[in-house]
């Protein structure tokens, strides 16, 4: 009998050990993922093409695993945050602190208009959350900064910001300038400003005013339309009447594609120059109905070789977004890729020590090298600006197709040469209007 138990025993022990010993492991937990909220009005292009930005790059950073960060890769997971910023900044920081407080986003990239910026930037701030922004004009959105680093130094904006709009502006406004005057035979020309009602034509508008007396202008008008006007009769035709040569343009969102239709459809005799969103994407032509012929802006973006990112972004966003092209999104592209790289070289998710490794960037980003300014400049953690970091771009539409005309050719700009570069055109019918004048 003692036999027999010790028989069941035995066997009962040997069924036991080889159940476990042929048990599968048990899985590891999956580390969690990293969040980043991407902030825009996702009804309007701004927005839209502020998530393709961040999804292309969460595209390629999770393909390959993710950002390694104490010893485990963890994947992107981007949160939409619709802001309605175009219409209402109260909506714009409620949305923001909700995706903090309730999605719990470790990271915020994106925004676009200043009034928005400056409160809901704030509130990241509060919670200690890193905001990196596309260029959001108004110089406080960084400036700040020097007031109150403790409290400010989470944010980041690049692409290009008041400070690099304004140099962008200094470089390529004169070509236009240069170009009215010997198409026009004129020394003095007048220049009438249109600008949207918000805070981030302010510098760019000052810009002009300083020059005015250095590039021989005369300023006949300013027109301050809504954002999304929807008819610009009144202040085209008044322009007109005012013998302006050049309209000098801070535009975007919807009010940009009625400026364009508007100018063709009116036949307004001056040339358009300045910052317009809209215009340098490669939708215009057709939402504008090819109306927009000769319009030029200064942008962010361009389909040239920047760097070795610059070409394969653009194929990406022209495939991602159904035929649109970059106008702000390479900054949101580029907010996203810095972030891992400091969190990478930090090894940690610590808002301190990003800010630390962040503040040493040099990154080669589609746009340019993205590095920022340092705690001593007046707009620190701002977007460096020159031939050995981001320039961006002078373009027009030619015909159907939106030819990049700044930095030039020749290399005169830092010995800068990138192809495809053509020049600059003044549109015939402002030079057919004033000869016959």
């Amino acid at each position: 009998m003692k036999r027999y138990l010790l028989g069941i025993v035995m066997a009962f022990l040997v069924v036991s050990l080889t159940m476990s010993c042929s048990a599968p492991a048990a899985k590891e937990t999956p580390a969690a993922s990293i969040k980043f909220g991407v902030v825009g009005p996702m009804a309007f292009v701004q927005g839209q093409h502020a998530w393709y930005g961040a999804q292309i790059a969460a595209d390629e950073i999770n393909a390959d695993g993710g950002i390694l960060v104490d010893g485990k890769k963890r994947l992107i997971e981007l949160v939409k945050v619709e802001t309605n910023e175009l219409n209402s900044v109260p909506d714009a920081t409620l949305a923001v602190e909700r995706a903090i407080t309730v999605d719990k986003v470790d990271f915020l990239v994106g925004g676009y208009r200043s009034e928005a910026a400056l409160a809901y930037h704030e509130i990241a701030c509060n919670y200690k959350r890193i905001f990196i922004s596309p260029p959001c004009g108004l110089p406080t959105i960084v400036g700040r900064i020097t007031d109150d680093y403790n409290k400010f130094k989470y944010i980041f904006r690049v692409g290009g910001g008041s400070m690099t709009g304004r140099a962008i502006c200094d470089n390529v406004v004169p070509i236009v300038l240069n170009s009215a005057k010997k198409e026009l035979n004129m020394t003095n020309l007048k220049v009438a400003i249109l600008a949207v009602q918000a805070l981030w034509p302010a510098p760019f508008v000052s810009l002009l005013k300083e020059k005015e007396e250095e590039w021989n202008l005369e300023i006949v008008g300013e027109w301050r339309p809504s954002i999304s006007a929807s008819d610009l009769t009144g202040e085209l035709t008044a322009i007109k009447s005012k013998g302006a040569h050049i309209i000098y343009t801070c535009l975007g969102g919807p009010v940009n594609v009625v400026f364009g239709k508007q100018y063709g459809e009116l036949n307004i005799p001056a040339a358009p120059i300045g910052w317009a969103v809209e215009t340098s994407d490669i939708s215009y032509w057709k939402s504008t109905g090819g109306k927009c012929n000769y319009e030029a802006t200064t942008s962010l973006f361009a389909k040239v070789k920047a760097t070795d990112r610059s070409i394969p972004f653009y194929d990406k966003f022209t495939a991602l977004s159904g035929g649109y092209s970059p106008t702000q999104s390479a900054a949101t592209y580029t907010a996203v890729w810095v972030i891992k790289e400091a969190i990478e070289k930090a090894n940690s998710l610590d808002p301190d020590l990003l800010v630390t490794q962040l503040e040493k960037t040099k990154w080669a980003a589609p746009e340019g090298v993205t590095s920022f300014t340092g705690i001593d400049n007046d707009q620190p953690h701002d977007q460096m600006w020159g031939p050995d970091f981001t320039t961006g771009f002078g373009v027009q539409w030619q015909d159907g197709e939106l030819v990049t005309f700044w930095p030039p050719a020749d290399g005169s700009f830092g010995g800068l040469k990138f192809d495809g570069v053509k020049p600059y055109k003044f549109p015939p019918h402002v030079v057919q209007y004033w000869k016959e004048k």
